[in-house]
């Protein structure tokens, strides 16, 4: 007992000496909030990456050259004005509001951000934060960051698709190369883009290497979009395409297609998304969905169920890629 007792008297005076230990000239107390402010903050819209407040937009070419960004407050009474201070804004491209405005009982107002000077393929980085004295000194969102890129697309001269997505179903020729329109974008963080335009667009002949100009089994009649954008996300030697409508109906509905490890929660061991492989410098060669790599459907058969696909989608970017590919697989 007496050894217990010495044992908690030794524990009582370490504790007393390391809260001793803290003076009262050390402390100071934290920043305070003016009672009487009105509580403003940045509201969190779509996007907003939480982490460090951001906004990241990439812009087609010929989008709006602005965004809207919304400020909130906590105390409605009375009509108010808060400033908007910028940070941040590479060349002064971004034309920003001095303030924003609020009518008595007014929780939220909107401002909007433009940049009509921005050039194609640059990214440009804002930061904006309220007025001192306008907001909770507690409240995270009192600044905000942007960073803007409009896409430079750069017209791939030659691509060649061999589709195995439309063989799920039918029995169309396979493989069977035909060209089809398709651009390259190259984007901060080392993202990369293929985009095609209406690929799978009713043939309009043939050229001199018996390769179709446009897919060879549709007709116009079989069209219900003309409109179609289809992207090819690359990152690193592994690319993915999002669920696509495709813009043909041959009775079951719209076609529909997208790599199934990205858009069905499915593993890529087992349902591989696209391999890239690339020329000595580095340029596209060829991006091949391999078996089961891709899925296809029709909105209106089986519910409109996905179903991977057994035949590779192959995208060849040089006439030469693609008679290699050819050449290999009838080897096997």
């Amino acid at each position: 007992m007496k050894a217990i007792n010495k044992y908690f008297l030794m524990m009582l005076t370490g504790s007393l000496m390391t809260f001793s230990a803290c003076s009262d000239d050390e402390w100071a107390p934290g920043p305070q909030t003016d009672p009487s402010c009105i509580g403003a903050y940045f509201v969190a819209g779509e996007g907003l990456d939480t982490s460090d407040n951001s906004y990241y937009y990439e812009l087609e070419p010929e989008a709006a050259m602005e965004f809207t960004l919304t400020v909130g407050r906590t105390n409605t009474d009375g009509a108010a004005t808060v400033g908007i201070v910028p940070l941040v804004n590479t060349e002064n491209v971004f034309q920003i509001p001095e303030s924003v405005s609020f009518e008595a009982g007014q929780a939220e107002t909107t401002m909007t951000v433009s940049f009509p000077s921005a050039e194609i393929g640059i990214a440009y980085e804002l930061e904006l934060a309220l007025a001192e004295g306008t907001y909770d000194v507690y409240n995270s969102l009192t600044a905000i960051k942007a960073e803007v890129i409009r896409i430079k697309w750069n017209d791939i001269e030659t691509a060649i698709c061999i589709d195995g997505l439309v063989p799920n179903f039918f029995a169309a020729p396979y493989p069977d190369p035909f060209y089809v329109d398709a651009e390259y974008a190259s984007l901060p963080g080392g993202v990369e883009r293929v985009r095609l335009t209406n690929p799978y667009k009713p043939a309009t002949g043939v050229d001199e290497n018996g390769i179709d100009i446009g897919y060879p089994n549709n007709a116009e009649a079989d069209m219900v979009n003309n409109n179609v954008t289809m992207l090819i996300e690359i990152s690193g030697a592994k690319a993915s395409i999002a669920n696509t409508a495709l813009g043909f109906d041959w009775g079951y509905g719209e076609f529909f297609a997208g790599t199934v490890a990205s858009n069905l929660g499915q593993s890529e061991a087992t349902y591989p998304l696209g391999v890239v492989t690339r020329d000595t410098e580095g340029a596209l060669e060829s991006i091949i969905f391999g078996a089961n790599s891709m899925y296809s459907g029709m909105a209106n058969y089986q519910d409109g169920g996905a179903y991977p696909a057994s035949n590779p989608t192959c995208f060849f970017f040089s006439l030469e890629a693609m008679t290699d590919y050819l050449e290999e697989i009838s080897a096997e």
